[in-house]
């Protein structure tokens, strides 16, 4: 696996305090991260997790303290991409996070900012980009592209040679056969099948996925 990574500093602050947030700081517990808190507005989390530090204010405190790596956990696709740009220009990295029971073939690019869940399977010659997620129970088939900032839902199956889009999102349980592309910006909901290719900016539903509505 080809990781883009640009520190070995084990400790990293989540931007981000939701349910997935919460998610992210027991992935980075497992890859070995220490995780001194959250950045988020200020809220109670369940206990045994780091605290919430503050908002984004504190982005510049933290580097000034040495603190450089965040994992952004927003789910949110175009919210997710302008907080990489911004924390980037800033000077902040953002590793990889892979976790250990992934199975991820050597020949897999995956690029920073990508966050992997357990039992996903990532076949040879997948390139993930910037800041995508691939959750639980994913399979992605050999040369599969995933562009930046999408999300790939607990349980999707994606075929071989598939490209897919920057801010896609593709649902739960959804199937896209082999050989498709997918448009940036657009939607299969959960359960689908995409048995062609979908254009970019549409929601599509159903079996076989069909365009319910444009995404503006």
């Amino acid at each position: 696996m080809k990781t883009v990574t640009s520190s070995v500093n084990k400790k990293i602050v989540i931007l981000g305090a939701g349910g997935f947030g919460r998610e992210v700081a027991t992935l980075l517990k497992d890859c070995g991260y220490q995780v001194p808190g959250f950045l988020d507005q200020l809220r109670k989390l369940p206990d045994g997790l780091p605290p919430v530090l503050g908002d984004d204010s504190l982005l510049e405190t933290l580097l000034e303290q040495g603190v450089n790596n965040l994992a952004i956990a927003v789910a949110e696709p175009e919210i997710r991409k302008k907080l990489f740009k911004k924390v980037k220009k800033m000077g902040f990295s953002l590793p990889a996070i892979v976790h250990p029971k992934a199975y991820v073939a050597e020949s897999v690019s995956v690029k920073e900012g990508c966050i992997i869940y357990p039992m996903a399977v990532i076949m040879n010659g997948c390139r993930l980009r910037e800041s995508c997620l691939i959750n639980s129970n994913v399979s992605l088939g050999h040369d599969t592209e995933i562009g930046a900032f999408s999300n790939i839902n607990p349980g999707a199956r994606l075929g071989g040679n598939i490209v897919v889009g920057e801010q896609c999102y593709i649902g739960i349980g959804a199937t896209v056969i082999e050989k498709l592309t997918i448009g940036s910006n657009s939607v299969i909901a959960a359960g689908a099948c995409a048995i062609k290719d979908i254009p970019k900016s549409v929601m599509c539903a159903g079996v076989p996925a069909q365009i319910k509505k444009d995404i503006l």
